[in-house]
């Protein structure tokens, strides 16, 4: 290459440092863990509500929860 000829200008992608990345994925990975704790809540007070507090949770009363979660995630733009 002689001085007259320049190399071809590449295109720089900005990206985030590492620790932004991680501090972000960490906060979303909390805040579902909240939401599903919220879930787990209402579906138990349900239960004790129901006289069922002391019993162990059925595949019906799991699914709720996974449900409650989902809407949950929803609202909340996940």
């Amino acid at each position: 290459m002689t001085d007259t000829q320049q190399p071809a200008a590449r295109h720089v992608i900005p990206r985030d440092p590492f620790d932004d990345i991680s501090n972000g994925a960490k906060m979303k990975v909390q805040q579902r863990g909240l939401r599903r704790a919220i879930a787990m809540n209402a579906v138990q007070m349900a239960r004790e509500h129901g006289d069922k507090g002391k019993e162990p949770w059925s595949q019906n009363e799991a699914d709720v929860v996974m449900a409650i979660t989902e809407l949950l995630d929803k609202v909340a733009g996940g």
